[in-house]
């Protein structure tokens, strides 16, 4: 899939954390590269949503989470959500 402003991504990592899930949806606000974008993110929570900057992603899941693990100044990663 290919990055485009307004698509909807899913986001892992700590940062987002809510309400006892990692992931979250989030939109595309910003596309720096096929891969790299900035996104919102909207959490289970009260609150603001959450704005999150150069986020790389992935094409699924296991290897959105498996890069941040890699890596623990990683913290965050989006990747496509599945088709159902």
């Amino acid at each position: 899939m290919k990055a485009s402003l307004g698509r909807i991504v899913l986001v892992t990592g700590k940062p987002v954390e809510a309400n006892g899930t990692a992931t979250v949806p989030a939109i595309v606000t910003r596309v720096w590269s096929d891969d790299l974008v900035n996104v919102t993110a909207f959490r289970d929570i009260a609150g603001e949503p959450q704005r999150l900057t150069s986020i790389k992603i992935h094409q699924d899941e296991d290897s959105a989470r498996a890069w941040v693990a890699e890596d623990p100044n990683r913290s965050v990663a989006a990747y496509w959500p599945p088709r159902v």
